[in-house]
């Protein structure tokens, strides 16, 4: 079976900052319905996660000692 990475992107900062906990909930729903879809369709979801906060990434500098 094929298998596909699906990456829901969205505005982090104001998922963290401006959205109140019910706006937020309303938001875990819509993913909860996207799996719940995928599912009725036959697809299997074998993993995902929230990414960390923009503000905890790390840059890697790049070949020429840049951040890239």
């Amino acid at each position: 079976m094929t298998e596909y990475v699906v990456l829901i992107v969205g505005d982090a900062n104001r998922w963290w900052t401006t959205m109140d906990e019910d706006q937020r909930k309303a938001g875990y729903a819509e993913y909860n319905r996207f799996a719940a879809e995928l599912t009725e369709r036959g697809h299997k979801i074998v993993g995902g996660a929230e990414l960390h906060a923009t503000t905890e990434a790390k840059r890697i500098p790049g070949a020429a000692g840049e951040p890239s």
